[in-house]
């Protein structure tokens, strides 16, 4: 990624998100940010955002942001496996509906943009000893 590129950072206050925007802004690229949670725009540019747009991972706040976007890393998603055990709809649409609806987006605006898609051992639980 020799040229400077607009990075996207969904989820972008957790730990995966804050971490990405400071690698992708120390290496000159212009990273925004979404995710839930008010964000000042000098607490934004000390994480590493350009900009911080505060909203849900649906069609309606993608549509808000500017357009045609060459790095998207998708942070944003409920990591409790406990929550997703309680709430399973909730969990669907904030994780497996909201990845959809990105995705669409991208489709329409951004088809030539690279996704990445960290994980985390969240989505398999803790390991038993006895299997290592």
């Amino acid at each position: 990624m020799g040229m400077q590129k607009k990075v996207l950072v969904t989820g972008g206050l957790g730990f995966l998100g804050r971490a990405v925007a400071r690698l992708f802004s120390a290496r000159g690229h212009t990273v925004l940010g979404l995710g839930h949670g008010q964000c000042t725009a000098s607490a934004a540019r000390s994480l590493g955002y350009t900009a911080w747009f505060e909203g849900e991972l649906s069609s309606a706040c993608l549509a808000a942001l500017p357009r045609a976007f060459d790095v998207v890393v998708h942070c944003a998603a409920n990591s409790s496996v406990a929550y997703s055990l309680d709430h399973p709809l909730e969990a669907f649409r904030s994780t497996v509906q909201g990845t959809a609806e990105l995705l669409d987006h991208l489709r329409q605006t951004s088809p030539g943009a690279l996704l990445l898609f960290p994980s985390s051992a969240a989505v398999y639980g803790a390991a038993d000893d006895r299997a290592r």
